[in-house]
């Protein structure tokens, strides 16, 4: 079974005199195992060798969110802002929408062209006939 799961983890606290600082970060998880072990009076049965097989796949990321900073009676909670996070989003949703964008205003441009001129008369036509080329 897989399952995508998120939990909030706080860290060991660092003490500095009357100070407590306590880290917090989101760790997001992924795991799928699939191991299957024969049952061994089974094996032993039909007189074949116990064998293990499995797989399993793991995924994780964490972020760091806050400091928790306690001094006496008072506590207080510092977010931790991600610039580059926010950053690496908006350049994934301009990949994706600029050229989206640049596709209907190239569509928009040609469709309110003017419609097309008849071709141009050439200075020189040549009577094929006669073999005159007139100007």
């Amino acid at each position: 079974m897989s399952k995508l799961k998120r939990e909030i983890v706080r860290g060991a606290p660092i003490r500095m005199g009357a100070r407590e600082v306590v880290p917090e970060a989101e760790i997001w998880s992924w795991q799928k195992m699939n191991v299957t072990l024969p049952r061994r009076f089974d094996a032993e049965a039909a007189g074949q060798p116990e064998r293990a097989s499995g797989f399993g796949a793991r995924w994780a990321w964490a972020r760091p969110t806050a400091l928790i900073e306690r001094e006496g009676d008072r506590t207080r909670r510092l977010r931790i802002v991600d610039r580059n996070r926010q950053l690496e989003t908006l350049f994934v949703i301009a990949a994706v929408l600029l050229p989206i964008v640049l596709n209907a205003a190239a569509r928009l441009a040609r469709q309110s062209r003017s419609p097309a001129a008849p071709p141009s008369t050439p200075l020189k036509q040549l009577d094929s006939e006669k073999g005159i080329c007139h100007v």
